[in-house]
């Protein structure tokens, strides 16, 4: 597509971020080039067609396991839009026919044409993202460079301030050392990338990142915004910004160092029932007794990877589905364990924490759990047994994303401390990303001086 046809789609359409132009290029493929919607003709019918299209496949693309698919709800606007031309809609999305997300998603998956689209919509942006970047730049200041939305903003290149921020406290803090006031980390609301780091990027990532991106004034760099992209508060958990799209080998290739935490569903989990539970669990070797396995497993990285290793050997699966397998079983996967017995102990007594720390946390600090309840979107009735080991797995599901809203709430803690320490600090699930560079030993010893939490950082 040369510039003529570009500024030609940015003047008739009247676009303005990089996600309608996107939308827009979309467009003009499967109209223009593929063919088969001939009730489409007018350019901006083109370009609606395009913007609905791009969004199904962000939605898509921002899950990296693509086998699986997305779950889209049934009443999204640009589904039920594309759902108009059922017959083009079905070569190019499966449908997995099991509901999910109670009773309101379905899962979508790319065919072998969507994929095509992917591929040839990646193909132009790589090899004219300057070009584009500019005659977008150029466009915006030609028609005046107003701007009254967010999504619009020409963002000067200047940074925001990282200062840490204390207000007064709107509910009971996650601290185990709790205090009258709780301590906020701002981190960066957003990052610039050039023209040429975005180039390194992988095309899933590209197009993503493109999808959100703003214009920077120099027309040679775009800003990306790391605002939340999940429904769920971020103010109570994990903060799901565009980073947490990428792949680690592309935050690193951007100059960022990962500061993970090693462990942190039982290091977190084992820390609270040794501040909530001190009249069972006394010591360390008491939780030990009762959780061999997993507190070995959350404390000590030589067992942690031998475990890992021999399930990967007698399951014949790679290391990191052993690790996707395991973290699914200590957030309450109910996936059966089969014959192997590891997997089976593995489970059980993460079965039994979780439903011990959602008790003890009901007890002894139940604003934490009912802020998890509200944001895993259950109701439960007033006096549920939380240690219930009953076999019902619908209930067993929803407690068990109680439970990840419960830990996950005191991993933000840990995580605020350690965006304190550095100045570009990105939180990405239980890491901090920053291109500073610090040592894991400073970073410990400052979470457990302020929160109790013994963490271990590793990257």
């Amino acid at each position: 597509m040369d510039d003529q046809l570009i500024k030609h789609i940015l003047s008739s359409t009247k676009l303005n971020s990089f996600s309608g132009l996107l939308g827009a290029l979309c467009g003009y493929l499967l109209v223009y080039r593929d063919g088969g919607l001939s009730s489409i003709k007018r350019s901006s019918q083109v370009t609606l067609f395009g913007k609905h299209y791009f969004g199904i496949l962000l939605r898509i693309l921002s899950n990296k396991d693509q086998a699986k698919g997305a779950a889209i709800h049934s009443k999204n606007v640009s589904l039920r839009y594309l759902r108009r031309h059922d017959q083009f809609f079905n070569k190019h999305f499966n449908v997995n026919d099991k509901y999910y997300a109670g009773s309101h998603s379905k899962r979508y998956m790319l065919t072998s044409k969507s994929k095509a689209v992917v591929k040839k919509l990646g193909v132009l942006l790589k090899n004219n993202l300057i070009k584009y970047v500019r005659l977008l730049g150029e466009h915006m200041e030609g028609v005046g460079s107003i701007y009254n939305d967010y999504s619009l903003r020409m963002v000067p290149l200047t940074l925001p301030n990282q200062d840490l921020v204390t207000k007064p406290v709107i509910y009971t803090p996650p601290y185990i050392c709790s205090s009258g006031r709780r301590t906020f980390v701002k981190h960066k609301d957003f990052i610039v990338l050039s023209v040429e780091e975005l180039a390194n990027l992988s095309l899933p990532s590209l197009l993503q990142v493109m999808g959100i991106a703003l214009l920077s004034t120099d027309k040679k760099s775009v800003i990306v915004p790391l605002k939340n992209l999940s429904s769920t508060d971020p103010n109570l958990g994990r903060n799901y910004n565009i980073f947490t799209r990428l792949r680690g080998a592309e935050r690193k290739a951007l100059g960022y160092n990962n500061y993970d935490m090693s462990g942190g569903i039982q290091i977190i989990s084992f820390g609270l029932l040794y501040k909530y539970g001190g009249h069972i669990y006394q010591t360390a070797d008491d939780l030990f007794q009762e959780y061999p396995m997993i507190f070995s497993y959350g404390y000590d990285q030589d067992y942690k990877d031998n475990l890992r290793g021999s399930l990967a050997t007698e399951l014949n699966i790679s290391m990191p589905e052993v690790k996707a397998l395991l973290t699914a079983y200590a957030n309450g996967s109910n996936k059966n364990a089969g014959d192997n017995e590891q997997l089976a102990q593995f489970r059980e007594e993460s079965d039994k924490l979780r439903r011990e720390v959602i008790s003890v946390i009901a007890t002894h600090r139940p604003e934490v759990r009912e802020l998890a309840a509200k944001q895993s979107r259950h109701d439960f009735p007033d006096q549920i047994d939380w240690e219930d080991t009953a076999k019902n797995d619908k209930t067993a599901r929803k407690m068990a994303s109680v439970y990840f809203f419960i830990w996950t709430y005191f991993e933000k803690q840990i995580r605020d401390v350690m965006l304190s320490l550095v100045d570009d600090g990105i939180p990405v699930h239980d890491a901090v990303y920053s291109k500073e560079v610090i040592s894991f030993q400073d970073i410990e010893d400052e979470i457990f001086k302020r929160t109790g939490f013994e963490v271990k950082i590793s990257n």
